[in-house]
């Protein structure tokens, strides 16, 4: 493909886009260059390939300038700004120079036409919690439906088809734009025409998913989060916002939690752009949540979708989980599968090891809960998501890990204090910290709390001291199965431990 060629692609985009092919000192016609490729990284940049060189820092954005230029690259994306500087620069006419305001947004469209295809049914959440969850949800529908799909985002890439591995690296929400095309390109060949992806403020202000339109959007929440990269948090939803005002398909549609404070803010984004909405939650208009009633199979929903009401058994534990599957069920129904096929595969849903996993029942039929909770916003998360079911007392068992962050200890204290009516302070993984120490940091802002130090003799009193209608949350370690004292890692299982005491005692 040569440089023309490519630059003619991008004019299909939706936008109207603003840029200047420079070759010397004046605007040129652009040259017949065969481009080879496309690259970020001026370490790996080669010889024929485009370079879009980003780094803020004038001093560093010029250095990976002159290590493309070493490396034989010749033609090069950069910012208005940088090329002012460019200009006076002895390599001048070295290289093919494509000048834009955005030099991000160029970028990202340019490497999805020159990967060329993706597949058709791209799918974007975001929100500031909930977004790993719904991509989770919608691919494990996806995969009992049968649809050849993807997702992509904290935890990786993941297939429904198994036996289809894929080279992978980015350690991204929202990948870099190369890392993202190559393997959409790689999706599509493979027959898989279905993805959803986590799309994160900093991808979306930094322009790494301009290369796509999406068929849907979606948003999930929005709380504080990433003020150490956003100014404020009207620009951290901006950004998010971005989502909704630009990179929707003309025929593409939003999901949105009619629950949140920013849903009107959102709503009329979409209709200015005239893009329909599918709202969920207690106030949606096409999927409301009813009821919710836990059981020791997960929780049984009432759902009304489209004005008629649904039972769904839902194998996931949380309030904040049945949002997220209320926005997993509005992605797939509106996207074409059938009702009650999807409704059938929420009963098989997979829950996550170690996020609220149904650990045991007390013979009074108190329910007993393992999750992985391990930090302050996680551990209030669980708490007000239990504290809605909870007819009775809520008790927690935790602790916090040695060797780690000391601040957070106080403040999970005064979470577990303000949430929970029984708390019980125990070790976590101490490591080479003297656990005594640990615990009392969490105490001070628990007066209240028990402390027992064993953690399985923490666990089992808990247990013991449930009373009928009560929930023990048993957190912190979740799915792993050891504990780490001094140097040493000790075989433990939190759910292990629920289960043989209720195996072995009469509760």
């Amino acid at each position: 493909m040569t440089l023309s060629e490519l630059l003619e692609r991008i004019s299909n985009f939706q936008e109207t886009l603003s840029y200047n092919v420079i070759q010397g000192n004046t605007i040129s016609a652009i040259p017949n260059l065969e481009i080879q490729g496309i690259n970020s990284d001026s370490r790996l940049v080669q010889k024929g390939e485009i370079f879009g060189v980003f780094t803020p820092s004038l001093d560093q954005a010029l250095m990976h300038v002159e290590q493309a230029l070493d490396r034989g690259v010749q033609v090069m994306v950069v910012s208005h700004k940088l090329m002012n500087y460019i200009e006076s620069k002895p390599y001048l006419n070295d290289a093919v120079w494509i000048v834009c305001e955005r030099p991000r947004k160029i970028f990202a469209k340019l490497t999805s036409k020159f990967y060329g295809t993706h597949p058709q049914n791209c799918v974007a959440v975001t929100g500031t919690a909930g977004k790993t969850s719904v991509c989770s949800l919608v691919l494990q529908l996806w995969k009992q439906l049968n649809i050849p799909s993807a997702s992509m985002g904290t935890l990786g890439l993941h297939h429904s088809t198994e036996d289809l591995v894929m080279e992978y690296t980015s350690t991204l929400t929202t990948p870099d734009p190369v890392s993202m095309h190559k393997c959409l390109a790689e999706l599509k060949q493979s027959g898989t025409d279905h993805i959803v992806m986590e799309a994160s403020s900093h991808g979306l202000d930094q322009n790494r998913l301009d290369g796509l339109r999406f068929k849907v959007a979606a948003f999930t929440s929005f709380s504080q989060d990433h003020l150490d990269y956003h100014p404020t948090m009207n620009a951290y939803f901006l950004a998010k916002l971005r989502l909704f005002e630009d990179l929707i398909s003309k025929d593409g549609w939003a999901v949105l939690n009619a629950d949140i404070p920013e849903y009107d803010a959102l709503m009329d984004a979409c209709v200015m752009r005239n893009h329909p909405v599918y709202s969920y939650g207690q106030h949606g208009k096409f999927m409301r949540l009813k009821s919710m009633t836990i059981n020791k199979n997960g929780q049984r929903l009432v759902l009304e979708i489209n004005n008629v009401d649904h039972v769904v058994q839902f194998p996931l534990m949380g309030r904040t989980q049945v949002y997220n599957l209320m926005c997993a069920l509005t992605i797939v129904i509106t996207m074409g599968s059938k009702l009650d096929a999807v409704l059938k595969a929420v009963e098989r849903i997979v829950p996550v090891p170690g996020r609220l996993n149904f650990a045991g029942q007390h013979s009074n039929g108190a329910m007993i809960y393992v999750d992985y909770a391990h930090k302050p916003q996680a551990l209030e998360l669980v708490l007000k998501d239990m504290r809605y079911y909870c007819k009775g007392k809520l008790h927690v068992v935790f602790g916090c890990g040695g060797d780690r962050d000391k601040d957070k200890r106080a403040i999970m204290g005064r979470i577990a204090h303000e949430h929970a009516d029984v708390v019980i302070v125990t070790d976590d993984n101490p490591r080479t910290e003297e656990p005594h120490t640990i615990r009392q940091q969490i105490l001070s802002e628990s007066p209240s709390a028990i402390e027992i130090g064993d953690r399985k003799a923490a666990i089992e009193y808990a247990i013991q001291s449930l009373n009928p209608e009560d929930i023990l949350i048993v957190a912190g370690k979740g799915h792993e199965k050891h504990q780490i004292i001094g140097s040493h890692k000790i075989p433990f299982d939190d759910m292990q431990v629920v289960s043989d005491y209720l195996t072995q005692h009469t509760v």
